[in-house]
């Protein structure tokens, strides 16, 4: 109880002012959401030290000798005060005016996207935001994911926007820039293919049934072949190994990033054997 009472009359003689003089150095403005630095040295070193923040909040605070240092996060606009006490006695303030967020402009870039004629084209942007704003990369006029800030990586033909928003709060720009992007999507990787079940000879694999606008080709062994030469619905094998079939888009000529792969063993058929038998003859000369 005794605590509660000194701290509220801590808290009057702020109001008061008293004969308190401002020595705290820092800004005397902020914007809401900003993290501004404020200090005091005086020369002399406090006991049972505090920072109090009327429109804000401590991030951290620390001190070096007789230096006192205090990190703020303005949350309220308004009239803020930065208090320093000690042994809850007030010993120096400052007042700071808090401003709310303004809505920003619209970003004033040159938006452009990686050449790519297969797969994702990545989205960026020139130049930088102004201070105390991020650009944002959205995928609808009105989006407001902070998921993307520097750049994107464009999977699907369409409009990309940029649009800015106030670090002070969730504040964003009325309108945007855009950009038209058409990507040529990877086809999907093949299924795999089954295997003829017998035991001995050569193995036949078969293949599922194509997709529409969708390729796929025999590459023997290779698992990033580009061969276009077996599209046929059944494969001989001939020799153990692994034995692969990638997926091509018939229109952009675009290859699937993977091959589906199918690992086997080739087993030889044993060859006819014919035994030669070597019969002896002996030949006996009979005298007449």
């Amino acid at each position: 109880m005794k605590r509660i009472v000194l701290l509220t009359l801590s808290w009057i003689a702020v109001l008061a002012h008293g004969s308190l003089a401002q020595v705290i150095n820092g800004p005397s403005t902020a914007t809401v959401g900003q993290t501004l630095d404020y200090t005091l040295n005086s020369g002399t070193i406090y006991s049972n030290e505090l920072w109090s923040i009327m429109g804000g909040y401590v991030v951290t605070q620390s001190r070096s000798g007789t230096l006192y240092t205090v990190s703020v996060n303005w949350t309220s606009s308004g009239a803020g005060k930065v208090t320093f006490l000690s042994n809850y006695n007030p010993v120096a303030y400052k007042d700071v005016t808090v401003t709310g967020c303004s809505t920003p402009a619209t970003p004033s870039t040159t938006l452009s996207a990686t050449t790519a004629s297969c797969g994702p084209r990545t989205l960026s942007y020139s130049g930088s935001p102004p201070s105390g704003v991020t650009w944002y990369w959205q995928t609808s006029p009105s989006g407001t994911s902070m998921s993307f800030p520097s750049t994107y990586a464009a999977t699907t033909t369409g409009t990309y926007y940029l649009r800015a928003k106030a670090n002070c709060g969730s504040v964003w720009s009325s309108s945007y820039k855009s950009i038209v992007v058409t990507v040529n999507p990877y086809p999907t990787a093949p299924s795999l293919p089954t295997m003829s079940g017998n035991t001995c000879g050569d193995k036949t694999l078969t293949r599922a049934a194509l997709p529409a606008g969708v390729t796929w080709f025999w590459q023997d062994t290779n698992s990033a072949g580009t061969a276009t030469t077996n599209s046929n619905l059944n494969y001989i094998a001939n020799a153990t190994g692994t034995y692969y079939i990638r997926a091509q888009d018939n229109a952009t000529l675009c290859w699937s990033t993977t091959s589906a792969g199918v690992a086997l063993t080739v087993t030889s058929r044993r060859g006819n054997v014919t035994h030669f038998y070597r019969r002896n003859w002996r030949s006996y000369a009979g005298t007449g």
